[in-house]
């Protein structure tokens, strides 16, 4: 399910992304398996796992470029063109593209009611809950 949002990656942040999702995934299912007050996120599970698969996009992607653009446009102010990053070199341009991606990924989110807030993946039966809940009221 992840592949849906990580096709246009870089291979190194795809696997980094690919195999979080996968660690959550396994402690997700362990969750659903123990409890029975999450039956909205048992209901569906392609549904539950794609909205896994975007907090874990969410996590992994849209909020680390959110400190990169914050972090570049401090730059810019002082003539500095791009940054490097782990194994990447950011500009202007990236963070525009990055923009529109974000744009993108909140609306889809928006579309069915789904706050970003709720994607927080600090505490799994916390983000459970929360899913459930967002799901009970479709």
């Amino acid at each position: 399910m992840i592949n849906v949002f990580t096709k246009k990656l870089p291979a190194t942040l795809k696997r980094e992304v690919y195999l979080d999702y996968q660690s959550k995934l396994k402690a997700l299912t362990k969750i659903l398996n123990e409890r029975n007050d999450l039956k909205y996120l048992k209901r569906d599970r392609q549904v539950t796992e794609l909205l896994l698969a975007g907090a874990v996009f969410y996590s992994k992607v849209i909020a680390q470029m959110n400190e990169a653009k914050r972090v570049i446009k401090n730059f810019n102010r002082s003539n500095i063109s791009s940054i490097r990053m782990g194994g990447f070199t950011l500009t202007s341009q990236d963070i525009y593209l990055f923009d529109e991606l974000r744009r993108d990924f909140n609306r889809i989110f928006n579309n069915f009611n789904i706050p970003i807030s709720s994607l927080d993946l600090s505490d799994l039966n916390e983000f459970s809950k929360k899913l459930n809940k967002i799901l009970e009221n479709v």
